[in-house]
Parts: C-alpha cells; sequence; structure tokens
C-alpha cells in the first residue's frame, strides 16, 4: 500500500482558438494526493508467483488540483481498479537489487472527474468533464535487472459520460437551433475510448518518466441531432533526482496537451505547453 504527496510549482503557456486566437503565460501551483493498492504477493519484492486474481486487488486513486491568479484552473479526480486478472512474478535478489520480472494483464473499470479553465487565455469557463470507464484492459510489466529498474504501464477503455463541449463558445451566442439541453446547460453525454500509457526508468539517485494519454467522445444521446466531438492529447516527459536513503524525489517535467472540440460547424482548439518543478514523497 503506497500513498503519495506532491508540490509543484508550474510555468505554462496557454493558447486558445474559440475562434479567435489568445495567448498567455501564467503561473501554477500544483497539489496531488495519491494512492495505490496492490495485493498481490512480492508485487515490489522478491517473488516466484503466477495466477489469476479475483478479488479487486490492484486499485488506486488520486486527487490533484492546480491554482493560479484566477483561481482554481485545474481539478482532477480519478478512481481505478482491477476486479480479476492474471499476474506471473518471477524476481530474485542479487548484489545490489532485485532480477527478473514480472507482468499483470488485468480487466479495469474506472471514474473520472476532469474541470480545466482556460481563462488565462480567453474566457471559456471552467471546461467539466465526467465519465465512468465500464470496460478496459490494463497490461503493466515490471523489470528489475540490479541497479536498474522499468515499469511499463498500457490501459485501454471505453468511456460514457458527460461534458462541456469545447467548441461550445466557438459556436457564437445565437444558439436557437441547439437542443435544448445544450442550450440550458451547455452540456451533452457521450461515448468513446481512451488510451493511457507510461514508461518509467529507475537507477540510484536518478528517475525518468513518459506518459501518453490519447481520449475521445463522441456525443451519443438522441435528443442532440448536430455532430459534436471532444478529443484530449497529453504527452508528459520528467526527469528525477532522489536524495541516498530518501522517500522524496526531486523532478523536472514538461507537459504538451491539446484540447479540441467540435460543436456542429464550429470548432475550438487549447495548446498548452507548461515547464514544472515537483517535490513528491512516496509512504
Amino acid at each position: 500500500h503506497r500513498f503519495s504527496f506532491a508540490t509543484s510549482a508550474v510555468f505554462t503557456l496557454t493558447e486558445v482558438s474559440a475562434p479567435r486566437f489568445s495567448e498567455a503565460e501564467h503561473d501554477d501551483f500544483r497539489l496531488e494526493l495519491g494512492e495505490r493498492l496492490a495485493r498481490l504477493r512480492g508485487y515490489d519484492s522478491a517473488a516466484n508467483v503466477a495466477g489469476f486474481y479475483d478479488d479487486g486487488n490492484v486499485s488506486a486513486m488520486s486527487m490533484g488540483a492546480a491554482f493560479g491568479a484566477t483561481g482554481l484552473r485545474d481539478l482532477e479526480f480519478r478512481a481505478e481498479v482491477s476486479p480479476f486478472g492474471y499476474y506471473q512474478r518471477t524476481v530474485r535478489p542479487i548484489a545490489g537489487g532485485l532480477l527478473g520480472n514480472g507482468v499483470l494483464f488485468g480487466f479495469q473499470l474506472g471514474y473520472r472527474y476532469l474541470a480545466h479553465d482556460y481563462s488565462a487565455a480567453i474566457e471559456t469557463g471552467l471546461n467539466r468533464t465526467a465519465f465512468v470507464q465500464p470496460l478496459g484492459a490494463l497490461f503493466e510489466y515490471k523489470g528489475e535487472f540490479g541497479k536498474l529498474s522499468l515499469v511499463s504501464r498500457v490501459a485501454i477503455s471505453g468511456l460514457y459520460g458527460g461534458t462541456h463541449p469545447f467548441g461550445s463558445r466557438a459556436y457564437g451566442p445565437n444558439r436557437s437551433a441547439l437542443p435544448p439541453v445544450l442550450q440550458k446547460f451547455d452540456y451533452y453525454f457521450g461515448a468513446g475510448a481512451q488510451l493511457e500509457t507510461s514508461l518509467t526508468l529507475r537507477v540510484p539517485l536518478l528517475e525518468a518518466d513518459f506518459n501518453l494519454l490519447g481520449r475521445s467522445l463522441r456525443c451519443v444521446d438522441e435528443h442532440v441531432h448536430v455532430p459534436i466531438l471532444d478529443r484530449w492529447q497529453r504527452l508528459q516527459l520528467g526527469v528525477g533526482f532522489r536524495p541516498p536513503r530518501s522517500s522524496w524525489l526531486f523532478r523536472i517535467s514538461v507537459d504538451d496537451s491539446v484540447r479540441t472540440g467540435q460543436l456542429a460547424a464550429a470548432h475550438a482548439s487549447a495548446h498548452e505547453r507548461a515547464t514544472g518543478l515537483e517535490a513528491r514523497v512516496n509512504f
């Protein structure tokens, strides 16, 4: 059972086209709290085990929020569980570390709530999205090679939920042709898919990570007869330093994210490039 807490200072360039182009530079302060539970023998240590699990043995939950000059700028809550799957780990101790590898294949369920404010560049309001992940698959590989270790994860899931269409502002003020749910509440129900992949490399004192996210939601409301599509893309790279005999990690990261939306014939997009300095502790 692992808990983590992180705090970071982030410098961001935001560019929004909705449809007028605008850009701004701004600083944010971010906090994140997370936990991971892996009820699998030897998950982070030496073990020789293989078999199926069916008791929700792998789960995680996290909450992150960023604050800037305009207040809350970003919020993300995520909860995930793998109720059943297959786990194998063959790792033995050697001088200076561990040697071996482990794999996990699992069915995965989840829920996520997102909120982001692009008003540093243009007044778009707080863009919110909430969805469940009723059907998904998780693959994880953990390799131990003495002083070098790596963790690779790939998660693919179907999505269903509601979101504020990012193309709404570009549509214009005359909304009489839109369905009532879009006129009054500016949201729709959508279905889609999400891909998340990550790779983390660790050697004594140093850690490097790569994270990639792609997500798409398309309107499936039978009362809405205009095309609505929203997409998210995110690439993150980080390098960190871990002091000897310490649970702390001091990390620098770069983040490139793109948010696009279509509502009928209107299109909007936002591009954010961020650089952050983070301090993280696991306990």
